[in-house]
């Protein structure tokens, strides 16, 4: 995989101290690539309008704020020689970013997660996660590790096992090619120490005995489908090998949200890279929604990718015309 070459952030006033902009600095400066960080001015209600006396002046003024906020962001990223740009513009914060991402084609997408209080993520989180079509970083302070040597990644991979329909297998192996791509040249750019996970489970076990099955035959099943993961992973990983180390792999068994959390914990993890997946014929509808819950029991960052071919449905939706901003 090529190093990143164009990278957006995206700012965030609800965050006190942001993580990305800093990211993205530590990014570019080993990759050569360029920056430009965003923010989003929402506009004001239809209902507050006529109560100003100049609502666009004021919308202005806005826009002129979260242009030096942003100009604010850019110096340090510049002071190590990284070419940056600022843009403020205004609208719908989440479409808003998502447009930015499609229409300047970057490649990576990076933001401080934010907390919603019923809820994992914001919502604004939640449709940059669904609907951008290039890889989403949303990070947690701690994946800013200045100083303290390599961090951890986790790259959780979803292996078609054999007599799977052709489109669900190809789907789920693209996705996982991606993720392997992806966290394999940041662990060699980066210096990540790389572990790959797998999580599975056999569907129904305990629902066996109520239809006559004996344990034996329940053993057999649970084997039966261990082993079609089993080797399905090994198919998978099989181009990686010589870039994994031998004991680089867990296979692990149970629900994802629980499992997760706790290899993460345990191998003090400080970045999962995973996949989410867009179902055939209805562009940017995400199924499953582990990345999302996942950020809200793991204390770490994630780094959410798509499948190849993903269209995203905001970029569908609004075309190709610049929003209204500054630059």
């Amino acid at each position: 995989m090529e190093p990143f070459k164009k990278l957006l952030v995206v700012a965030d006033r609800e965050v006190d101290r942001p993580s990305a902009p800093e990211l993205a600095a530590r990014l570019a400066s080993r990759s050569g690539a360029s920056v430009t960080i965003v923010g989003v001015v929402p506009e004001l209600p239809w209902y507050a309008r006529p109560a100003l006396h100049d609502p666009e002046g004021i919308e202005r003024a806005f826009l002129a704020d979260e242009q030096a906020h942003l100009e604010e962001l850019a110096q340090p990223i510049r002071a190590r020689g990284v070419p940056v740009e600022v843009r403020a513009l205004r609208g719908r914060p989440a479409t808003e970013v998502v447009r930015e991402a499609t229409r300047g084609g970057f490649d990576l997408l990076i933001k401080d997660v934010v907390r919603a209080p019923d809820s994992p993520i914001s919502a604004a989180d939640r449709q940059i996660l669904r609907a951008c079509p290039c890889p989403v970083w949303l990070s947690h302070p701690r994946s800013v590790r200045e100083g303290e040597g390599p961090g951890r990644m986790l790259a959780l991979v979803d292996p078609a096992p054999l007599g799977t329909s052709p489109a669900p297998r190809e789907a789920r192996e693209s996705v996982s090619h991606r993720i392997l791509d992806l966290a394999t040249a940041l662990a060699e750019s980066e210096g990540y120490e790389l572990i790959v996970a797998h999580v599975w489970d056999a569907p129904a076990q305990g629902l066996l005995r109520n239809t006559g099955y004996t344990d034996e035959q329940i053993r057999a099943y649970v084997d039966e489908v261990h082993d079609g993961v089993t080797q399905a992973l090994d198919t998978l990983l099989a181009p990686y090998r010589n870039r994994l180390r031998p004991d680089a792999l867990r296979l692990l068994r149970g629900l994802p949200t629980t499992v997760i959390p706790r290899l993460v914990t345990q191998e003090g993890i400080d970045l999962i890279v995973m996949g989410t997946m867009a179902r055939s014929g209805i562009a940017g509808l995400v199924i499953g929604n582990t990345a999302e819950a996942l950020l809200g029991r793991v204390p770490c960052s994630v780094l959410a990718v798509k499948p190849s071919g993903f269209v995203s449905p905001v970029a569908e939706a609004k075309g190709e015309e610049r929003p209204a901003g500054l630059t």
